[in-house]
């Protein structure tokens, strides 16, 4: 009797492991992209999928971009260059407006304009370009009055290593991640007042802070990011 249960428990154990959610959850590599032919790496500004009405002050790019910048400072593996020389370029060549017809091409096809490409490549000297695009960047905020809820914040992102002469994507991976807050306990007496009298708190600590409310968009973020960045195809681990 107790091995059948020992048996089963180990089925259940394998099913649970083996249908987890794997991070990164996909990474695709062109067959003829070669790490060790690349060492500079030019950073594109974040395109975001997310529209303007749920993210009007655009956080979902500028959040990114430094968390992004953060992690890639620590690999020593390549020379990335930021966003600025991206800037650089197409200010030199008078194309500023270029940008926003890039992260429209590219949202649209996963493409980057043979014009583009040229402009970049006359003002910076890369072998790789890397773009960065957040597909999913969501809170889903739980009534706290509701049993057991929980909110949820939730962020997918993609990065790309791109051919600076072809467009062609050389590796991309993509990573989807989330936090939840605590679990709602529906209205309940949290603090004591004075005189004896209790009073109710909807879903706000003592401290002021709503304990109920999803997480911050950076935690999860950096989760997403980091997830990433340790997937980036170091030259080190890959035979000349």
């Amino acid at each position: 009797m107790e091995k059948n249960v020992v048996a089963a428990l180990l089925i259940v154990v394998v099913f649970f492991f083996g249908c987890g959610i794997t991070h990164p959850s996909s990474v695709i590599v062109d067959p003829e992209f070669n790490p060790n032919a690349v060492t500079r790496i030019l950073v594109t500004p974040v395109i975001s999928c997310v529209s303007e009405t749920d993210d009007r002050d655009r956080l979902s790019e500028l959040t990114t971009q430094r968390v992004l910048w953060e992690n890639l400072n620590r690999m020593s593996d390549y020379v990335f260059l930021s966003q600025q020389n991206f800037y650089f370029a197409l200010s030199k060549a008078k194309k500023t407006a270029e940008i926003k017809k890039f992260k429209r091409d590219w949202l649209e096809g996963k493409k980057a304009g043979a014009e583009l490409l040229k402009l970049i490549g006359k003002y910076v000297d890369v072998d790789a370009i890397l773009v960065p695009e957040i597909y999913l960047w969501h809170k889903d905020e739980a009534d706290y009055r509701e049993q057991g809820a929980s909110s949820v914040t939730q962020v997918g992102m993609t990065i790309y290593l791109v051919n600076p002469l072809s467009g062609k994507i050389l590796w991309e991976a993509t990573d989807q991640d989330y936090l939840e807050a605590m679990r709602t306990e529906g209205d309940r007496v949290l603090v004591q007042g004075a005189g004896g009298f209790d009073r109710r708190i909807a879903g706000i600590s003592e401290t002021g802070v709503d304990m109920y409310g999803a997480p911050p968009f950076e935690n999860v973020l950096t989760k997403v990011v980091g997830t990433l960045v340790k997937a980036f195809p170091f030259r080190s681990t890959v035979g000349k």
